[in-house]
């Protein structure tokens, strides 16, 4: 019940670790000499594992400035603004919006998916501000600096390199993409690898 009503991750990890000490006695309820063994190796180890546990703990609340839950992660997005370039569907710009970014904008050229956007959009009381036309144009005439630029382009359209110079300075960029691209002017944060695809977080250093 504890873990449910968890406002942060410091009052979680308390009442995870309790639960863990309440195992202790089912361990070793027999009183037998084997289990009582046992449960002393479960109980070094809990005692163990909860320290490094509360290490880690203090790290991740380090980072992100911010040990409380909140919709959408324990990163904040309070405030905060999102670009999503060649849109598509519009997918990952409704995304941004139900994780709490305030701002959302999403830019998208091809007329079939700009009328599937709009169509996407129509669903949603609160929805972000589309633009209509080539996202290597639009992105110039934005006179704003984004926190979270999303980057996905036709894969093999060749214009990674020519996307990221457009920005104007921004914070964090975020690309999917499938070869290598050039990241001039930008440090690489994190990369993951999902079967031939990665998704490359950068930070602007421009």
């Amino acid at each position: 019940m504890g873990m449910c009503y968890a406002k942060n991750l410091i009052s979680a990890y308390v009442f995870f670790e309790l639960v863990s000490l309440c195992s202790f006695p089912l361990v070793m309820h027999s009183k037998t000499k084997e289990s009582i063994k046992a449960a002393m190796k479960y109980l070094y180890y809990s005692i163990g594992g909860a320290f490094l546990s509360l290490i880690g703990l203090f790290y991740l609340i380090n980072y992100s400035n911010n040990g409380d839950f909140t919709y959408g992660g324990i990163i904040d997005f309070e405030g905060k603004s999102f670009l999503d370039m060649y849109s598509g569907s519009g997918v990952m710009a409704l995304e941004a919006l139900s994780r709490g970014f305030d701002e959302v904008c999403a830019i998208e050229k091809n007329p079939k998916a700009v009328s599937v956007i709009k169509s996407n959009f129509s669903k949603f009381q609160k929805t972000p501000k589309l633009f209509v036309g080539d996202s290597l144009n639009i992105v110039r005439k934005i006179d704003k600096v984004f926190d979270v630029v999303y980057i996905d382009p036709p894969y093999f359209a060749g214009i990674y390199e020519k996307s990221l110079q457009s920005l104007n300075p921004c914070k964090i960029v975020i690309l999917e993409h499938v070869g290598e691209v050039d990241f001039t002017g930008f440090e690489l944060i994190k990369q993951k690898k999902y079967a031939d695809k990665f998704i490359t977080f950068l930070k602007d250093c421009r």
